[in-house]
């Protein structure tokens, strides 16, 4: 996706952020729903394959992690660190430290 249309998705979100306000109960509570949709769709298109590639890179399956055969994997364990670190700063940035965010999302700040 373009930084253009990713600009475009912030500057919508932030038109409602700032309509809100003046909008009866209902409506602003609608406006401030759809702008945090729009950030969260934003960022997760900012990242274009990061989070698919992170996820791809897992290939131990959920059923043998818990049951504890993967324990000791130090390169699992850091490859679920990155795909968790990913989907937690597109649901809600302020989830991940800023170290991770260089790290995980190549960014120090946004």
């Amino acid at each position: 996706m373009s930084q253009d249309a990713l600009d475009l998705l912030e500057s919508a979100a932030a038109v409602l952020r700032d309509a809100a306000p003046s909008l009866p109960g209902a409506g602003r509570y609608t406006a401030l729903l759809t702008a945090n949709a729009i950030d969260t769709a934003r960022r997760d298109l900012a990242l274009g394959q990061r989070s698919e590639t992170a996820r791809a890179a897992i290939p131990a399956e959920a059923a043998a992690i818990r049951a504890g055969h993967h324990d000791d994997d130090v390169a699992l364990y850091e490859k679920l660190h990155a795909y968790a670190a990913v989907r937690a700063w597109i649901a809600d940035p302020t989830s991940v430290s800023a170290d991770e965010r260089i790290v995980y999302i190549g960014e120090a700040s946004r």
